[in-house]
């Protein structure tokens, strides 16, 4: 449910406004390893809420694992003159705080006892910057017709994204103990320009890898459901091998190698074990 404060916005185009959100929600709905939260504040009719709000944090907030997205209104104005000019022009706050609203994870993901916050932040941000992509092509936008900060369009945040993987790759100096661990990636350049970006965006990146090779969107709907099935973690050696042991089974393969020796991750012996027994072959 979208919530306005006023209501002489045309009708027809709050439809197809709506329309998109609810198609990326059934995507979420789809993905969902985990139940998210139906907050009381935050539902309507047994729906989720879509507040237009003057101020809020940021250009948009999302309840992390519930319902309840605020949007400030200069940016949901932006998403509204898009369809209302034509511009193709529109903006990727709802979506991405609509990944908050689904990410249910932190106790199978995340590290208990405040010891690994920079790890913590990574992975929490792995689902909704990921997951926007899956979400807003479920709902048949185009990459090159939504756009994050600064007017970059999905598909050129995309491209940046895989740039920062084959950076990764190449410089064997980069291993996840200087990266993720530590909620930084590679920089990487776009028109002689150098951006800094998180560790989130580098998790991203390898998601983005696993599902190109293994199923695409099928992947990213397997992924999570193996996630939630996972025991809590207790320390960063189990968040990390319930992510590869996860990964492998959506892909259903003995992900060993690609995450120890391509990717330099880390994975404790019983992970190797319970993987090794789960697919004898390793790829």
């Amino acid at each position: 449910i979208l919530l306005t404060p006023r209501s002489n916005y045309d009708k027809a185009i709050i439809r197809k406004l709506i329309s998109s959100y609810d198609r990326a929600w059934e995507f979420h709905i789809k993905a969902a390893g985990a139940p998210i939260i139906k907050t009381p504040e935050n539902t309507i009719n047994k729906k989720a809420t879509i507040a237009v709000v003057v101020k809020t944090c940021g250009a948009g907030c999302g309840r992390i694992g519930g319902h309840g997205i605020e949007i400030n209104e200069e940016y949901f104005k932006e998403e509204y003159s898009s369809i209302l000019n034509n511009t193709k022009r529109r903006h990727h706050i709802i979506f991405y705080e609509m990944g908050r609203n689904f990410y249910a994870y932190s106790k199978q993901l995340s590290v208990p006892g405040g010891t690994e916050e920079s790890y913590n932040t990574s992975i929490s941000l792995l689902y909704s910057i990921s997951m926007q992509f899956f979400a807003i092509d479920y709902a048949r936008i185009p990459r090159e017709d939504w756009f994050v900060a600064g007017w970059v369009s999905g598909a050129t945040f995309f491209k940046d994204t895989e740039e920062i993987y084959q950076t990764y790759l190449k410089d064997k100096s980069f291993n996840f103990d200087n990266t993720i661990r530590v909620q930084k990636s590679p920089q990487h350049q776009r028109q002689s320009q150098t951006y800094e970006r998180g560790g989130g965006d580098l998790y991203a990146a390898f998601f983005f890898e696993l599902a190109r090779r293994y199923g695409g969107q099928k992947f990213a709907l397997r992924f999570w459901k193996e996630v939630g099935k996972r025991p809590a973690a207790t320390s960063l050696s189990s968040a990390v091998d319930n992510l590869v042991i996860a990964a492998s089974k959506a892909a259903q393969k003995n992900l060993t190698t690609l995450f120890v020796d391509e990717w330099r991750f880390p994975l404790s012996d019983a992970a190797r074990a319970e993987l090794t027994k789960l697919f004898p072959k390793r790829s």
